[in-house]
């Protein structure tokens, strides 16, 4: 650990090495920055820092870099410390093999639709009424390189071989043809849907260049919000998960007390790569509406005792409920002694827990309540990993 002489020591020979264009400005927010880093225990940041005059570029692009993250994130630099040190102390504890003790499985409240079907078409064109009261979160960070197509990012993949349409215009072309079907069924006011793309470091510019070569593929500039997602960067390391990130972008940026003010009913978000999505969202929307769920999750059927996720709901003794798309369930369950409970079903042939399908709707007013709550922050996910003999608990810090 530093004494306080080697603190303040460290502090001038950082702030003496970052001149600007506006010193005063730059030195209060430098000044900012390494206090709250030492005064939150992270003094081994500048054990070997370099006296002024040497690796000054370096320094200066460490500042730089703390200063952006500590206004980007929720509660700033000290807030994220301090809620890594608190996963890490869980972690690292016996309360992680304890996270579904005394907690009962059993299946989510939800609905089921047949394709084709009358309650299908009844949820169907409830949904369709709703779409005009809706505002569109796109989650693309993610390049193509596990489809071997080299640089190219996800949006710009065709969705079929015939016309060679891509996903980032067919979004968009799906979201005008509700935006016009909205207008002939509803005088809403707010007539343009907005659509958000939440980028990363590595898609921000091709997706921006993509709308720019296509005039937006019709879609109104003014209706595209295009939000960048924080990366991890180094110095200094900041891990982030990109999902509970998306909660924190829109709290800060406003879009939710906006769409609020509009009269908006519904935040649907959703992931790319999926050319079917809006298929299933008038649907999904309508089930929202006539069974007043506050968030609803897009699943499809999975095999019982099959691996990989699926969604259940958790409830302990106090009454409290969870639900959650848990990995490896099948194992998870197993381990809990409640095997049977993901055979498959004898009428249906499938497994009464299904596997969520990258597709939510959220009620703006909820959704903006519990992120007020937080401050953007989400709870951490839960992620089970398989040991010999029963399960670990992993979170991921959303």
């Amino acid at each position: 650990m530093l004494t306080e002489d080697e603190r303040g020591s460290i502090e001038e020979s950082h702030l003496n090495s970052t001149p600007g264009p506006t010193p005063r400005r730059r030195t209060t927010l430098n000044r900012r920055s390494v206090r709250t880093l030492l005064r939150e225990g992270q003094s081994h940041l500048f054990e070997h820092w370099p006296p002024p005059g040497e690796h000054d570029d370096d320094k200066r692009r460490f500042s730089e870099q703390v200063e952006k993250f500590s206004e980007r994130y929720p509660g700033g630099l000290a807030a994220y410390v301090r809620r890594a040190k608190t996963l890490q102390e869980y972690v690292g504890s016996n309360q992680r093999h304890k996270e579904f003790e005394g907690c009962t499985p059993s299946i989510a409240e939800g609905v089921i639709l047949k394709y084709g079907s009358r309650k299908y078409v009844e949820y169907e064109e409830a949904g369709l009424k709703e779409f005009a009261r809706v505002a569109f979160v796109l989650v693309a960070g993610g390049s193509a390189e596990r489809l071997n197509r080299g640089n190219e990012i996800k949006l710009e993949l065709p969705t079929e071989s015939a016309t060679g349409i891509c996903f980032l215009e067919l979004y968009i072309k799906s979201i005008l043809a509700i935006q016009h079907s909205a207008k002939k069924r509803l005088a809403f006011k707010a007539a343009k849907i907005p659509f958000v793309i939440m980028s990363s470091d590595y898609t921000h510019s091709r997706i921006k260049k993509l709308l720019t070569t296509n005039d937006c593929f019709g879609m109104c500039p003014d209706q595209i919000y295009l939000l960048k997602q924080p990366t991890s960067c180094s110095p200094p390391m900041i891990l982030i998960s990109s999902s509970g990130e998306v909660h924190a972008i829109l709290f800060s940026s406003g879009l939710l007390q906006t769409w609020k003010k509009e009269g908006r009913n519904w935040v649907v978000i959703f992931e790319e790569g999926n050319g079917l999505t809006f298929k299933a969202t008038p649907a999904l929307l309508g089930a929202s509406m006539l069974c007043d769920f506050d968030v609803n999750l897009l699943a499809s059927a999975r095999k019982g005792e099959s691996p990989g996720a699926g969604i259940v709901q958790f409830s302990n003794k106090s009454g409290s409920r969870m639900v959650a798309n848990i990995d490896c369930i099948h194992q998870v369950l197993s381990s809990m002694g409640h095997r049977h409970m993901d055979l498959n079903d004898f009428t249906t042939a499938h497994s009464p827990f299904p596997t969520g399908l990258d597709q939510m709707v959220l009620k703006p007013g909820p959704y903006l309540d519990e992120l007020t709550n937080t401050q953007g922050r989400d709870m951490p996910t839960v992620l089970p990993l398989l040991e010999e003999g029963g399960y670990d608990v992993m979170l991921e810090a959303q």
